[in-house]
């Protein structure tokens, strides 16, 4: 669990530097950010975690100082209409002595997904 986070944080923050250090910025109007979380599930509601109310309160404060310290609950909802979000994870690969373990449509294969 912790290397396949590790790999998912790295690829996030290398994504938005090669994008920083590119045209990218120039050109876009939007913004940019990753969210890296210590418990990363979905349903975690831990103070570090990705279901706590820290990355929807994020967005309101970002949303609203672009917009004259508007806190319209229209402008969030529009907001996250625009929003594009990837929950980035990894499987292992299916080890050889072990392939039952796996279903069968979900078997990831090495260099292969």
């Amino acid at each position: 669990a912790r290397l396949d986070n590790l790999a998912s944080c790295f690829l996030a923050l290398r994504g938005l530097v090669d994008h920083v250090d590119g045209s990218g910025l120039e050109k876009d109007e939007d913004i940019s950010l990753i969210a890296l979380f210590d418990h990363e599930e979905v349903g975690s509601s831990s103070i570090t975690g990705a279901g706590s109310p820290i990355m929807g309160e994020a967005v309101q404060r970002i949303s609203s100082s672009l917009n004259a310290g508007e806190t319209n609950p229209d402008l969030y909802a529009s907001t996250l209409a625009k929003s594009f979000v990837l929950s980035v994870d990894q499987a292992h690969a299916v080890h050889p002595n072990y392939a039952s373990k796996h279903e069968k449509g979900h078997m990831p294969k090495m260099n292969n997904g």
